[in-house]
């Protein structure tokens, strides 16, 4: 997968002559939702999106609930490839299962990715990853967590 991925991001033949010149960025960014630390999935601490882009960040950040607009992010100090936490507190997430959480990534190109789900397949996507695990600081920052790749 990883050898695929290589290729279709950065090995791929991008200069095809075309009216947008040599090196134009065809490629859309990346995107994806995860709950984040808590005692189990139906009681996350946050809702984290992470992006990359091959330009080393995103342009726009739009998060839409319920197809009403609730946020657009556009400092690129905060859309550097990485992660933007909406903190949840540990709230039971059961009676907002029907909620829809639309995320929209936009890179200086242009070129978009989608992500969208309810918060019930959010919570069926952690319970199949086997539950929570804690997060860890990043030894080289200091300042972003990461996933405990042992889970411990």
């Amino acid at each position: 997968m990883y050898r695929l991925g290589q290729w279709i991001d950065n090995h791929a033949p991008v200069d095809t002559g075309n009216s947008y010149g040599h090196g134009y960025d065809r490629y859309h960014p990346t995107i994806d939702g995860a709950f984040e630390d808590g005692p189990d999935c139906l009681h996350p601490q946050s809702f984290n999106i992470g992006y990359w882009d091959d330009s080393g960040g995103l342009s726009e950040l739009a998060i839409d609930v319920n197809d009403t607009r609730w946020k657009t992010l556009t400092n690129p100090n905060i859309l550097q490839n990485g992660t933007y936490s909406m903190a949840l507190g540990q709230v039971d997430v059961t009676p907002i299962f029907n909620v829809r959480v639309k995320v929209t990534a936009t890179d200086s190109a242009g070129n978009t990715q989608r992500y969208e789900k309810s918060i019930a397949e959010v919570a069926r996507e952690c319970i199949a990853a086997g539950g929570m695990r804690p997060l860890i600081a990043d030894p080289t920052s200091g300042a972003k967590p990461i996933r405990n790749a042992s889970g411990g």
